[in-house]
This record gives structure tokens, C-alpha cells and sequence, in this order.
């Protein structure tokens, strides 16, 4: 297995702690992180998927979604193995759920072959997407100096858990941040994502947009868990601190992974969730999901 020291350490105590992401995982020799990908090798820290690359492609920038930054351009999409979230739903459990503390048959590419790649690609930017970044710092940072040296522009697709430390180190480096907001309320990142608090995801998001890195946020409008209410409360929360012309997804949600047994999102759900974000005075509500077409639309836009 391909051990890469891991930048992101509080070495400071009898065992060290990561400091990546926001689970600050104290990790015993021979014992791997919450995420699966940081691993104890006596009683040091590494990180088992720097430039191990699960899954890639070619996507307009609108597919993350990102409608207001470049607009018609194209993106190298990456993503590894692992995760710092157990989302009963997740899209990508396939690559998400994987323990990458065991070997994995995948390549690993340089930073400037990731660039090269892009470059050849036709593409204008790259982003981390798929699974988390938030577990991928190391390597995002090294990706992203190289490709700012070679005029291409940065997105992270995050659910929001990076570390302060990781967040101070990236902003720089960083165009866009596309952030999760799954809810105000703890107990729905208690319950479906096995987070003890999420004070620190909207403190990411306030952070990267006072730093000057266009953000853009999603909720997936799930049925009995995000209300009309609760809706409200989130609106409110992006004017006061960001500001009215914030890009606000409202995307459907789908049965998937352990939550199957759910209904999918209706439409008028959708649209109700839509004026009730347009009603509080936020200016870029996009409604819907993304779907592959020649015109590359949403389904509307509030």
C-alpha cells in the first residue's frame, strides 16, 4: 500500500489527531480514521489515496451544480475512495462506503498529470467531487497550486467538513465551493450522517465567502425531514450571513442507498420550496436536478 505522510497533524499528545476534516480523529497505531483513508503507521499518520483516483470525467461546470461561475465551461471531475459522512442516501455509497485503510486496485496520478489530463481534455477547470474532498486535503492542495500555474480554475464539491487548518490552507488555492447545505437543525447530520455537530459546515461556508471564493449551496428537499419552516430558516440564514445574491440549489431527493423507502421528491414540493426561498428575497434559486440534455438546463429557475 502507497503511504503518503499526512500534512494535517496534531502530533502534540501521546496519539496523534488528524486535522483534515472536523472529526479530529485521535488514531491509535494500526488503526485508520473515521473516513477510512488515514492510517497509523508507527505512531505516525498517513494517508492511504493521495492521487488515488476512483472515479473521473468531463462535465459542464452547471453539472456539480454550479450555475454562476464560468458558466459553459468544463471541468475535470475527480473523486477517490472514502468518506467523513455516512449519509443514509448517499448517491456515490459505492466509492464512499469503501474502507481504503485495505490495499485498493486503482491508478494514482500526480498533480500534473491531473493537470495534463485536464489540459488535454479540453477542460477550464477541475473539481473534486463524487465523494469528499475533506479526506483528499493533501493532494487537492498540490492539484490546485498546479492547476492555478496552468490558468485553470479550482472547485471543491464538498460536504462541508473540512478542518479549519484545511480550510485556511485551501481558500487561496480554491475558485469555487460548492457546499452542502443539508440543514440547519443537528439532529438531521445526527440521524443521517453520524455527525455530532454542524456548526462547523456553516462556519466553512461563512469563511470561504468572506475569503472571496464564489459559493454556491444545495439542499436536498427531502420528504418529512426538510419542511416549509425549516426552509424558511435556511433562506434566512444564507441573506444574513452571505448575501441575497447567493446561488441556492433545491434539488429532489431519490430513494437510494438505506433510504429506499422513501418517496422521491414531488414537484410540487420542489416549486413550493423554490417560493418560499424566492419569498425571503434570495435572487438565484435554481430548482430541480441536473439532467444530461443538448441545452444542459435545469428544470427551472425561481
Amino acid at each position: 500500500m502507497d503511504l503518503h505522510p499526512l500534512r494535517f497533524v496534531d502530533s502534540s499528545g501521546e496519539i496523534p489527531i488528524c486535522r483534515m476534516c472536523q472529526r479530529f480523529c485521535a488514531i491509535r497505531p494500526e488503526q485508520a480514521g473515521f473516513c477510512r483513508t488515514v492510517v497509523n503507521k508507527a505512531g505516525a499518520l498517513y494517508s492511504t489515496i493521495y492521487g488515488l483516483i476512483a472515479e473521473h470525467g468531463v462535465d459542464p461546470i452547471e453539472k456539480k451544480p454550479v450555475r454562476c461561475y464560468r458558466p459553459g465551461t468544463k471541468v475535470l471531475s475527480l473523486g477517490t475512495f472514502g468518506c467523513n459522512l455516512r449519509c443514509s442516501w448517499c448517491q456515490n455509497w459505492e466509492i464512499a462506503y469503501v474502507d481504503a485503510s485495505a490495499p485498493i486496485r486503482a491508478r494514482r496520478y500526480s498533480p500534473a498529470e491531473v493537470v495534463a489530463i485536464a489540459q488535454a481534455s479540453g477542460c477550464d477547470g477541475i473539481a473534486w467531487t463524487y465523494n469528499e474532498p475533506s479526506i483528499w486535503v493533501d493532494f487537492i492542495a498540490d492539484c490546485a497550486e498546479a492547476a492555478h500555474a496552468a490558468g485553470l480554475y479550482t472547485a471543491l464539491i464538498s460536504n462541508g467538513l473540512f478542518s479549519p487548518d484545511a480550510i485556511h490552507a485551501l481558500h487561496p488555492l480554491i475558485d469555487v465551493y460548492r457546499a452542502d447545505f443539508k440543514s440547519l437543525d443537528a439532529a438531521m447530520y445526527r440521524e443521517q450522517g453520524h455527525l455530532s455537530s454542524h456548526q462547523g459546515v456553516l462556519d466553512n461556508i461563512i469563511a470561504m465567502h468572506r475569503a472571496g471564493v464564489h459559493v454556491e449551496l444545495v439542499t436536498v428537499v427531502m420528504p418529512t425531514y426538510i419542511t416549509g419552516e425549516h426552509l424558511a430558516r435556511m433562506a434566512d440564514w444564507i441573506i444574513r450571513e452571505l448575501d441575497v445574491m447567493t446561488p441556492w440549489h433545491l434539488t429532489r431527493f431519490v430513494p437510494y442507498a438505506q433510504l429506499t423507502h422513501l418517496p422521491p421528491t414531488p414537484r410540487a414540493a420542489l416549486d413550493e420550496a423554490g417560493a418560499i426561498a424566492a419569498a425571503a428575497g434570495l435572487r438565484r434559486v435554481f430548482i430541480g436536478d441536473w439532467y444530461e440534455s443538448t441545452q444542459h438546463e435545469p428544470e427551472s429557475v425561481v
